[in-house]
């Protein structure tokens, strides 16, 4: 009886510890932030996304105004794709003209020729929007690749409209 009276004590301390230091190896996410641009000119919207780490699992966050975006992550390697741009979505990719403003109406425009506090020129940027090119897309065809640390980074996506 004695035996047993020990083993009981010993095997719940085992249990009790197991469960207690289970959670030690799991990862934690770590920050990475970058900016998006093609031809060095910001995607003003859109989205960015990280797939792979250690579970494969995929990871989405939104690109400002600015072209900047920041996620958090667990360390592993990832692929990277980015969707979304200015303007009509896939509006040059497929050929489909935008739409057009009813006749009649006044054209809206920002009195200054700039949004609020970023000094972006409205009607170049409605001109000449920025458009994510098919290729950056998905990330198995992208062609960016990122190793996330265990103290994050920084991970600048470069597109270029051609080529």
């Amino acid at each position: 009886m004695t035996s047993c009276a020990v083993r009981l004590p010993a095997t719940v301390a085992c249990f009790a510890a197991a469960l207690l230091f289970s959670g030690c190896g799991a990862t934690r996410p770590n920050p990475v932030t970058g900016k998006v641009t093609v031809d060095d000119r910001p995607v003003r919207s859109g989205q960015v996304t990280f797939v792979g780490g250690p579970d494969g699992q995929k990871h989405t966050t939104i690109i400002g105004y600015d072209g900047r975006y920041s996620i958090e992550v667990p360390p592993g390697e990832y692929k990277v794709g980015v969707e979304g741009g200015s303007g009509p979505p896939g509006a040059k990719m497929a050929h489909i003209p935008p739409p057009t403003m009813p006749k009649g109406l006044p054209p809206m425009k920002d009195p200054t020729g700039a949004v609020a506090g970023t000094g972006v020129d409205v009607a170049k940027e409605q001109q000449n929007p920025v458009v994510v090119p098919m290729k950056y897309r998905a990330p198995e065809s992208s062609g960016f690749s990122f190793t996330v640390t265990g103290s994050g980074g920084t991970f600048d996506l470069p597109m270029k409209s051609k080529g």
